[in-house]
């Protein structure tokens, strides 16, 4: 089912008989109690096709006329972007949350954990990451 837009005395009109008259008594009903709005002073745009009779005089706010820009649709890919960034950094810092607590021990425990992060981070096992997290949190004797 495809929406048209035309422009029709000045204002976007939605010209899809299916979607907004459930049968053509409806349309004609309304048609006839609302003579004054149909016979409109402004004619409408030329070449643009009639509106329908039962076609609102507004669209939401958030459908773009063509050759405009859709806003919306600009908004959502800024958000969209911004969300899988923040989303991804977000990851990133809890995936090297215990190399990050075992910086402070010694250097072979903190090799053995960022090998173990690694691990987990290319074979999407998350045991090596709980492996890893539990031997940053323990402190080994120095023998």
């Amino acid at each position: 089912m495809r929406r048209r837009f035309s422009i029709s005395h000045g204002r976007w009109q939605l010209l899809n008989r299916a979607a907004l008259v459930p049968s053509l008594a409806a349309s004609a009903w309304w048609c006839a109690t609302n003579a004054a709005w149909a016979s409109s002073d402004s004619a409408p745009a030329p070449g643009s096709p009639p509106a329908h009779p039962v076609a609102v005089d507004h669209l939401p706010p958030f459908i773009a006329a063509p050759g405009e820009t859709d806003i919306l649709s600009a908004v959502m890919v800024v958000f969209l972007f911004a969300a899988v960034l923040g989303f991804g950094i977000l990851f990133l810092r809890l995936h090297t949350l215990p190399e990050r607590i075992a910086h402070k021990s010694h250097k072979l425990q903190f090799e053995i954990v960022a090998v173990l992060g690694l691990l987990a981070l290319f074979t999407h096992i998350h045991l090596f990451w709980v492996a890893g997290l539990l031997l940053a949190l323990i402190e080994l004797p120095d023998f």
